[in-house]
């Protein structure tokens, strides 16, 4: 065998192993997480850090517990005591910007469908104080909140998603948690 086909031969194997590699990731998918976030277990002792803006397709609160009691009704008007995940997100201090998360159930819109409930509070702890939270609609339906960081410093604030009371259950959702300046 001469130079020009050892060369071949090295190619050919070399391509054979980025194929075989790229097909593996495809049906596996990739152990690694997204650079921008860090799955946590979704508690306040443990919650799924963001680093900056970022979507989660396909999350659950169905393994969950009521973690968080839910018992200040000041947040959305009633006790929240369904199953909750909880995320901590940096908010930066740059005048008028927001933190925006949006909360949109897999499932079609029902009275049966996940009816999300979504606040941000500045302490996860049993009893937190709601510093912004939204319940406006009714199962299926997106639930949205916005966050200003008026302190002058970057500061730590957890989202958590919760659900209405009788659905001890959880469900599925998507996440968008961006960063919206007018």
């Amino acid at each position: 065998m001469d130079q020009y086909e050892r060369h071949l031969r090295t190619l050919s194997i070399a391509t054979l192993t980025l194929v075989s590699s790229a097909l593996l990731l495809a049906c596996h998918g990739s152990s690694s997480q997204p650079s921008n976030s860090s799955k946590g277990a979704g508690t306040c002792a443990d919650p799924v850090v963001l680093s900056g803006a970022h979507t989660f397709d396909s999350e659950s609160t169905s393994k969950s517990t009521d973690m968080i009691s839910g018992e200040d009704t000041s947040c959305v008007g009633y006790k929240t005591h369904g199953s909750d995940r909880v995320y901590k997100i940096t908010v930066p201090s740059q005048d008028k910007t927001k933190l925006s998360i949006t909360v949109t159930p897999i499932q079609t819109p029902g009275p049966a469908a996940y009816d999300p409930v979504v606040y941000v509070t500045e302490n996860c702890s049993a009893q937190p104080t709601c510093s912004a939270g939204s319940d406006n609609r009714g199962g299926g339906s997106a639930e949205a909140v916005q966050y200003v960081n008026a302190t002058g410093k970057d500061k730590d604030v957890y989202v958590v998603v919760d659900g209405y009371d009788y659905q001890k259950s959880g469900g599925d959702y998507k996440l968008v948690a961006e960063f919206v300046t007018p």
